[in-house]
């Protein structure tokens, strides 16, 4: 700006004199301009994030959890088998869930050797009579 108006020299001097006394008296007259002005992401920001959170002790034992130990896939394949005959409809709200239970209870068929094979094939038998039923 000095140098297109051609100004310099004492002039040059008692402007930037001015500006600074401006700013000063700006300062003293309003704390939140003076803080933007000397950070402007402070507004934005108002207070730092820290990078990562807490970190749990990866040398402490595990906790202790009260899970059950497995059941006998046999008397859970009986149960089911049990619930379907007993059934009027599907006791599944949609055939996702169907389909879940089923490969649930062939997943357990395998634990149960020859007996658990007998009896994913009736429950299967079970479900598709339902099926047809809801048809």
């Amino acid at each position: 700006y000095l140098a297109s108006t051609g100004a310099g020299g004492a002039n040059a001097r008692d402007f930037i004199k001015v500006v600074g006394e401006d700013v000063a008296a700006h300062d003293s007259l309003s704390g939140r301009f003076a803080a933007e002005l000397r950070n402007p992401f402070a507004a934005v920001y108002p207070a730092p994030m820290t990078r990562f959170g807490p970190q749990q002790d990866l040398f402490a034992p595990p906790p202790e959890t009260a899970a059950s130990p497995p059941g006998n896939p046999v008397t859970e394949l009986i149960a089911l088998l049990d619930r379907l005959r007993a059934a009027e409809q599907m006791p599944w709200p949609d055939a996702a869930s169907a389909m879940a239970e089923e490969l649930h209870a062939i997943g357990l068929g395998r634990q149960a050797g020859a007996e658990g094979t007998r009896l994913v094939a009736a429950i299967l038998d079970e479900t598709e009579r339902l099926l047809a039923l809801s048809d």
